[in-house]
């Protein structure tokens, strides 16, 4: 049986029997101004990481930093180190990257930081 995630996220979060019947008439104009769903609300995987204290720090630091150095027009949106993360991931998912034969963490480094330092110069 496949779940249609939107589906049963909208069930999880709308009470859909307690609604009035004024509010029924007015469902139609409802459509029209639908509020967009939070950001968050639309992925789908929630995964936890295991870090350093020196790694979450500089994650807490650049949330900070980031979050303080945007102008008011650029306050579109709340980043976090989720977003972090995912915008890593979708970089990663960029790089032509040699994964065969990867014995360790240390070797897997080594090989991002060679093909990403010579992607950004």
């Amino acid at each position: 049986m496949v779940l249609d995630k939107r589906k049963v996220r909208e069930s999880i979060f709308s009470d859909t029997s307690q609604k009035r019947e004024d509010e029924k008439d007015t469902s139609e104009l409802q459509n029209f101004e639908t509020p967009e769903v939070p950001k968050f609300q639309t992925f789908d995987v929630k995964l936890s990481v295991l870090l350093t204290s020196e790694q979450l720090d500089y994650l807490d630091g650049m949330v900070k930093t980031i979050m303080k150095s945007r102008d008011p027009q650029y306050k579109k949106e709340r980043i976090t180190k989720n977003t972090i993360v995912r915008c890593l991931v979708e970089v990663l998912k960029e790089v032509n990257l040699d994964t065969k034969n990867i014995p360790d963490e240390e070797e897997l480094l080594r090989r991002l930081k060679e093909k990403l330092c010579g992607v950004m110069r």
